[in-house]
Order: structure tokens, then sequence, then C-alpha cells
């Protein structure tokens, strides 16, 4: 899970900017991250890990997540689909922008994110996944066009 404050607090902002990742600091134009221990910071010290884009996470376990939605469906019942839906839908908006920013900062191109290569962006934006253990994916774009003539008409 990555915590992403829209409007972070000053107070909070100073003490998240203490935190720096120390391999970061030593490898600023790193850009692949093979092992867990590359892609996280984790200050024992602090109570915090942060991860090479400079974001605050906390691990949990499936039990906690399962538990997490368990807890909502008691909560609210059938309507924590439609709230699981929600903020599914919020993280996704908020990765993108984030993955935007992060991937022309990252990579230092003269031209914009949609310029590049759908299949090169996409890898871009799961390697951080597949280093903290999310797994290999393989993209199919054999039915882009047919889906890109469906959207013009939505």
């Amino acid at each position: 899970m990555v915590f992403m404050p829209t409007e972070p607090a000053p107070k909070l902002e100073r003490a998240l900017k203490k935190t720096e990742h120390l391999l970061k600091k030593k490898y600023p134009k790193k850009h692949e991250h093979y092992i867990l221990e590359d892609f996280f910071c984790f200050h024992q010290d602090r109570g915090s890990i942060i991860d090479w884009n400079e974001a605050r996470n906390i691990l949990v376990t499936e039990d906690f997540i399962i538990g997490l939605i368990e807890g909502l469906e008691q909560e609210v019942g059938s309507a924590s689909s439609v709230i699981m839906y929600n903020i599914g839908k919020s993280w996704g908006i908020k990765d993108a922008a984030f993955f935007k920013n992060w991937f022309e900062k990252e990579y230092e191109y003269e031209k914009g994110i949609h310029q590049h290569p759908l299949p090169y962006v996409l890898e871009a934006w799961w390697w951080p996944f597949t280093t903290q253990g999310w797994g290999n994916w393989e993209v199919d774009l054999s039915d882009q066009k047919k889906w890109l003539h469906v959207h013009q008409y939505l």
C-alpha cells in the first residue's frame, strides 16, 4: 500500500523529506530494481518504509486485506462493493497522475508520456510492482485497434 497525501501537512512533509532512500542517494540515475531491498528503504529507527519514488509505504498481509473487506461488508452490507470500486477507481486515477509525473521526471525524456509506445510505458509502470512482489505480467495489445475504435464512439 502506498500513501500519497493530496496535500501533505507541512510538519509531515518535513518529516518525510528527512527520510531519504539511501541507494537512490548513492545511485540517483538507477532505473532498474531487481530486489525488494533495492526498491524499498527500511528506516527501522523511524518506523517508516519509503520506496524509490519517495512514497511512504506500509506492508500488510493478505489476511489484513481480507479482514478489511469483511469488516467493510459488515458495516455497510451490499454497498461495500460500490465503496471498494470507488476506492479502486480513485487509487487508479491518483496512480496514473503520479506515474505520468514520475515517468517524465525519472527518464528525463524530451517528449511526454503519450509519445512513447504503450507497451514500453506499461512495462515502466508495472516494473516497481514486480519488484514489490506482485509478479510478472504480459501485455497483449492484439485487440488494441478494435478497442480504440470502440472507444472513439463512447
